[in-house]
């Protein structure tokens, strides 16, 4: 699947989901949470799948994907590492297991990082949800024609116009 390839519809996204779910539980994975547009599952503390609940979700899981493919264990401009991932099947995004919540207090940058949604991997501290904070989301957005329809309905977009 091409990363620019149009988004699926809400119909089409919600039937990945319910199917997804499913498909998961029975190969012994476990929710563990919910965000505003995906719901992860995690087996034996060891692998992550992230599953989009919207077209936010589906955005956020290809943005992952392209971020890590791009920098790989280089920080980003914004001086981050990221966790490895791998964009799945139908925008399903599988990711290593992040041990422990850990923000480093020497970064500064990293206070900023999705409410510090960072960890230990291999001993150093990567980032595990980092869609939203690369400035690469924007261009992919616009390659999408999609440009700033998730900014302007944020909050991050609302707090950068303060």
């Amino acid at each position: 699947m091409s990363l620019t390839a149009l988004v699926p519809s809400y119909k089409e996204i919600c039937e990945v989901y319910e199917t997804s779910r499913s498909r998961l539980k029975e190969q012994g994975f476990t929710r563990v949470g919910i965000g505003s547009f995906r719901e992860v599952y995690v087996r034996d503390k060891k692998i992550v799948i992230k599953i989009p609940t919207c077209v936010d979700g589906v955005i956020d899981n290809r943005m992952e994907h392209i971020i890590w493919h791009r920098y790989r264990s280089n920080p980003t401009e914004r001086g981050i590492f990221v966790a490895p991932c791998r964009l799945m099947s139908h925008d399903l995004l599988m990711m290593v297991f992040v041990d422990d919540y850990y923000c480093p207090n020497e970064a500064y940058t990293w206070r900023w990082y999705d409410t510090c949604q960072a960890g230990l991997y291999k001993g150093g501290a990567v980032a595990f949800d980092y869609a939203l904070e690369c400035y690469e989301r924007l261009e992919y957005e616009k390659s999408l024609n999609l440009s700033e329809t998730f900014f302007q309905q944020s909050w991050l977009y609302k707090f950068s116009k303060r």
